[in-house]
């Protein structure tokens, strides 16, 4: 009982800022803007986002503080202003691009989503399977370990202009820059991880005289699991900043690619469509890993 007494001023909140934000759209312009119904859909999708998680308050909490900046954003360019703000254009105009860009802007989303993909996939499976190799071998963990400390620091953005000018592609080293960024960091974990366990289970293991296979992936990386779930969403978000950052440095194609070809030609419109849509990914992104992270270990989510 005193659950849903306690949700009902969030959601009361939650639906009078939904009522003003909608007020705010059909208020008379005082500057020509583009059409509304590309912001009314992302009041929807907001709307069928806390649907989603409707046993969630923090989502409702969420959508009021997203409800309460669109107000001032639109009651700031679009209904009070006598002209329009040159680095701030009204949301209609800016949510309008992803209707009259839709073709490029897909085209950049399908392109990065690819790179990132494939420099991840590479970077989980080496990092971790090499990681846990190094952490059960002493010796190979006394060489290696002091290395890994030394480059896992290293911004792999300082690699952009040599990948770019060494390997064939901007495709390959844009892989590479992901591979760096994702790699180390696992890399180290799965070797403290493998270094701290309980060395009664490691003799125990020996004493049944299972083969090296077995041990790796009945013992070892099932150990390991929990160190991964951690490091995925964060190395999964850096990857796909690095990736950002290399599309602006030296791509032709892609989410990066985007904002900067905006930034050159100074429209500002499209270049705060491509930091929400970037915001947008790394939402999903993260969303995903989510769901992955309870599909490979379910005992580890309430």
């Amino acid at each position: 009982m005193k659950t849903h007494q306690s949700r009902r001023p969030a959601l009361f909140s939650h639906f009078l800022f939904l009522i003003l934000v909608l007020g705010t759209v059909f208020l008379p312009n005082s500057v020509k803007v583009s059409s509304s119904i590309p912001f009314l859909i992302l009041i929807v999708l907001i709307e069928a986002a806390v649907l989603i998680s409707r046993k969630s308050r923090s989502a409702q909490d969420i959508a009021v503080i997203l409800y309460l900046l669109l107000i001032f954003w639109e009651a700031g360019t679009a209904k009070f202003s006598t002209a329009k703000i040159y680095l701030l254009p009204p949301p209609q105009d800016v949510f309008q691009i992803f209707i009259s860009d839709s073709r490029l802007i897909l085209q950049g989303i399908v392109s990065s989503i690819q790179l990132l993909l494939i420099g991840f996939a590479f970077s989980i499976v080496l990092g971790v399977g090499l990681g846990i190799i190094v952490g059960w071998n002493v010796h190979m963990r006394e060489i290696l370990l002091p290395i890994a400390k030394v480059l896992t620091p290293i911004p792999p953005l300082i690699y952009t202009p040599y990948a770019i000018v060494l390997l064939p592609s901007f495709r390959s080293a844009s892989v590479f820059i992901i591979f760096c960024a994702v790699f180390w960091g696992l890399f180290l974990s799965m070797v403290h991880t493998v270094a701290g366990m309980n060395q009664k289970l490691l003799d125990s293991a020996k004493t049944l005289n299972i083969g090296p296979t077995t041990m790796f992936f009945q013992i070892l990386l099932p150990y390991c699991l929990p160190t991964i779930k951690t490091r995925l969403s964060f190395s999964l978000s850096a990857a796909f900043m690095v990736l950002i950052s290399a599309e602006m440095i030296g791509g032709q194609v892609g989410v990066g690619w985007y904002v900067k070809y905006s930034t050159d030609f100074g429209d500002y419109t499209k270049v705060i469509a491509g930091i929400f849509l970037v915001a947008f990914l790394v939402t999903v992104i993260n969303w995903g890993i989510k769901r992955l992270t309870r599909i490979l270990i379910p005992w580890q989510e309430k």
